[in-house]
């Protein structure tokens, strides 16, 4: 079952005058408000059909999840699009790069192109970034792990686009068993 918002809120800009920590601060209430209109995440519990952990209707859970993050997908690209849409026009930006990476149970700190590490902004986006990776492919951070890059431009009629790449690493293992 897919979620289609029939309106949506929308998401402030930030107003010249205003401090970076108070407009991150109001997107982040404007975001919880957004995110509100969406059915809960899948409830792990609720999928369960007897008492061992293997007791489930994993099927089902799997295409809930699958549902949950087809619906609450654009909701989150819009949220993260808008914050870098107030970065772009602060500091003139036509375009915005951010690279992630993460392995061995671990992820690296982004790199942002365009924004200095100082600025107010910087952790939040790039906690934004590195959460809108983890929501589109979790776990990506373990063993080998993964890495990607988001690319925002400005476009001419004012909006934002934003285009993912994203690696998974993984062993492959080649066995040759030998007789004589």
């Amino acid at each position: 079952m897919t979620t289609t918002l029939t309106a949506t809120p929308t998401l402030p800009l930030r107003q010249e005058t205003e401090g970076w920590s108070e407009y991150i601060d109001r997107l982040s209430e404007a975001e919880v408000e957004l995110f509100n209109l969406l059915p809960a995440s899948p409830n792990f519990s609720d999928f369960r059909t007897g008492p061992g952990l293997h007791d489930c209707d994993w099927d089902g859970y799997h295409a809930a999840q699958a549902s949950f993050i087809d619906a609450s997908t654009p909701l989150k690209a819009q949220v993260l699009k808008t914050l870098v849409k107030s970065l772009m026009i602060e500091a003139g930006l036509k375009e915005l790069t951010v690279e992630y990476e993460g392995m061995g149970d671990a992820g690296e700190p982004s790199t942002i192109e365009g924004v200095e590490s100082s600025h107010p902004a910087y952790e939040h986006l790039d906690d934004v970034c590195w959460a809108f990776a983890y929501h589109l492919h979790p776990g990506f951070e373990i063993n080998e792990g993964g890495s990607g890059t988001l690319e925002f431009k400005l476009l001419e009629d004012g909006s934002v686009s934003l285009e993912m790449e994203h690696n998974d690493r993984y062993v492959e293992t080649t066995t040759s068993t030998h007789n004589y």
